[in-house]
């Protein structure tokens, strides 16, 4: 932690023992052990990723078990869920995001898994896996483009805006990371 700059922030990304194995369910002790990791660096934190199996569909129960679990026991950290089943994108799930402070993460990762935007807190998350191929594709300036308006519309809301770039098979993470905030900073 002393090693990064001041305004450095990390952003962890949930366990997949918890999401994927557990599949958020009698996950009181894992959570537990996870979050005593970043005890010492709760300062240097940003949103922790929640990211979600393909497989896993909407469970209502499920969600609101969990969420009310975060917001007892970990309420002093910010949570962004990602998720890989089109079940999710149901109006009952975003309302349930938006009453427990949860963003929803709009993740472009081309047809492989379900996009959609939705804002449901004073943050907004976006991860950027590849749209053409996942995890290896690199973003036109056009497609940045639409992004960078969107980008500045949310921040002009007040609503702070964590970028991640995900697709780094052949590098291009940096490069378009790189591209998107000089067109922000343009609009």
């Amino acid at each position: 932690m002393t090693r990064t700059p001041g305004s450095f922030i990390f952003c962890p990304k949930l366990s997949r023992y918890i999401t994927h194995q557990l599949k958020l369910l009698n996950v009181d002790e894992a959570l537990q052990k996870f979050f005593e990791v970043f005890e010492g660096m709760k300062e240097k934190l940003g949103p922790v990723l929640i990211q979600l199996p393909p497989q896993l569909s909407y469970d209502e129960p499920r969600i609101q078990y969990f969420l009310e679990l975060l917001k007892k026991q970990y309420n002093e950290y910010r949570f962004a869920i990602e998720i890989r089943h089109k079940s999710w994108l149901n109006d009952n799930f975003f309302t349930l995001l938006s009453q427990y402070g949860v963003a929803y993460v709009i993740a472009d990762s081309g047809k492989r898994y379900p996009y959609h935007e939705e804002v449901t807190t004073d943050f907004v998350y976006l991860r950027f896996h590849g749209r053409e191929q996942l995890y290896a594709s690199d973003y036109s300036e056009d497609e940045l483009k639409q992004y960078a308006q969107k980008i500045s519309a949310w921040l002009d809301d007040g609503k702070k805006v964590w970028v991640f770039f995900n697709n780094d098979y052949h590098g291009f993470a940096v490069k378009n990371a790189e591209k998107l905030k000089e067109l922000v900073n343009l609009v």
